[in-house]
């Protein structure tokens, strides 16, 4: 029995379709089967999820980039102590150019909010470990000629150490001449 070119692309559409839906069934199936098996497990995972959420801090909150007010001398001191003990000041190296850095990080939020409102930058949050969300650090940090700023202002209340780092921080940035 011959049969015609449109009649044999009908009966493979047909056939196909068919397959699709056998598959999608039997997939189904092999679903309602694992969930029913693992439903505690599924259910205990969503309530952890759920809680590790409402605990968790928006992820990466920014905060505004400009500090918010004038420091004063007794400000800048206490910014030199805590940047010389939780402070970086490197280059960015994750670009060609590289940019001038510093970055604080701190398990507390309140003294990185003091030297936003000092220094101004970007605050961020993270979690060590995904599955504590109670271990929450804080990150500030600022980048380019804000950074540089804050390397120049601080550079005469730090260690021999942090001058060291700062230098080379700033060791590509290029001088500028003075207008004639």
């Amino acid at each position: 029995m011959a049969q015609t070119l449109e009649e044999r692309r009908a009966m493979c559409r047909r056939s196909s379709k068919q397959w699709r839906y056998n598959n999608l069934e039997r997939a189904r199936e092999n679903y309602k089967k694992w969930a029913a098996a693992n439903r505690a497990h599924l259910r205990e995972y969503e309530r952890a999820k759920y809680q590790r959420e409402r605990a968790r801090p928006v992820k990466n909150e920014k905060s505004a980039r400009s500090a918010t007010r004038s420091p004063k001398a007794l400000d800048l001191a206490w910014a030199a102590g805590f940047l010389e003990g939780e402070g970086w000041f490197g280059r960015n190296t994750r670009y060609k150019t590289g940019s001038e850095t510093v970055s604080a990080p701190q398990k507390q939020r309140e003294p990185l909010d003091r030297l936003m409102a000092i220094f101004g930058g970007t605050l961020r949050s993270g979690s060590t470990n995904k599955s504590y969300p109670e271990n929450i650090y804080w990150n500030w940090r600022c980048h380019g000629v804000r950074a540089r700023g804050v390397m120049m202002t601080m550079y005469q209340f730090m260690s021999p150490r942090r001058k060291e780092q700062i230098r080379t921080a700033l060791k590509g940035v290029v001088q500028c001449r003075p207008a004639a």
